[in-house]
């Protein structure tokens, strides 16, 4: 885990026969008050959701099914790989880390726990718009 992003990993309670059970509060395991979730489903390998990033807003990303590809990277540095599988770990991404996700299964299923609610206006949804906020990224 760096400033800007990294992995945490959640009690996983329980056992095969009766199921398992993952806490997520805010502040004991989430890093911040959840003021929103959200779920991507049937989502299919070949379908990515490519690059965006947010000016304020913090999230843990968490797949419930199959397995996601996830490239973060912030400014000028190097994209680091995450292959998120495990029902009890999640990604954290802090404010303006760019992310590019791909599912690598059928049927993936992705939660994700957000620190705002949704603002169109903090979405930065191109990387020329990224770039602009780090003079030196490389292209």
């Amino acid at each position: 885990m760096n400033e800007h992003w990294g992995l945490i990993e959640f009690p996983n309670i329980g056992d095969k026969g009766k199921g398992f059970l993952v806490p997520a509060e805010a502040f004991t395991g989430v890093p911040f008050p959840i003021a929103r979730a959200y779920w991507i489903h049937h989502w299919d390998r070949g379908h990515p959701r490519v690059g965006h990033a947010h000016t304020r807003i913090q999230q843990i990303f968490f797949c419930l099914q199959g397995e996601v590809e996830c490239h973060v990277r912030f400014g000028d540095g190097p994209a680091t790989l995450y292959r998120l599988k495990k029902p009890h770990e999640g990604l954290w991404t802090g404010p303006l880390v760019w992310l590019d996700m791909q599912p690598q299964s059928r049927d993936t299923i992705l939660l994700v726990l957000a620190s705002g609610r949704h603002d169109e206006g903090e979405y930065i949804r191109t990387w020329e718009g990224y770039k602009a906020l780090f003079p030196v990224v490389a292209s």
